[in-house]
């Protein structure tokens, strides 16, 4: 269960070079560097990452029959010996995947703002309404 929610957090940033397409000059030649680059730098700290885990794992029987049910915190408990130390580590990749998940509702609704406005989602019009910004006046009004 673990894996796959990493393998997730890991996509934004190829997908939100696919999507910020229409916005680059020279997307011909842009984008595809763009997405080998993604692939290169996301490869290299996934290894990364995976090296670290697998150097700092201990006793693999216990990180798979952990009371927690997830294998990677008591892995970041056997490198440190300590729970709060654990729970710091694995507080980092939750925020990492929160800041994950708003980058790639964002890169979502941009693709479908953008389907819906080419006319290919039922609805359309409804999905590429974008409503005018408010007057300036009212901004001072608020504050």
């Amino acid at each position: 269960m673990v894996l796959p929610s990493r393998l997730a957090e890991s996509r934004p940033g190829f997908d939100g070079a696919i999507h910020l397409s229409e916005e680059v000059r020279n997307s011909a030649i842009t984008i595809p560097r763009i997405l080998i680059w993604t692939i290169v730098i996301n490869a290299t700290m996934a290894f990364g990452f995976l090296l670290a885990i697998l150097f700092c794992i201990g006793n693999v029987e216990n990180a798979l029959n952990t009371p927690t049910g997830f294998p990677i915190i008591e892995i970041f408990y056997q490198a440190t010996g300590s729970k709060t130390a654990a729970t710091v580590m694995e507080t980092c990749i939750i925020i990492i995947g929160f800041a994950a998940s708003l980058a790639n509702m964002a890169s979502v609704s941009r693709l479908t703002w953008a389907f819906a406005r080419d006319g290919g989602l039922p609805f359309s019009n409804f999905f590429s309404f974008v409503s005018p910004p408010p007057p300036r006046k009212l901004f001072p009004k608020i504050i």
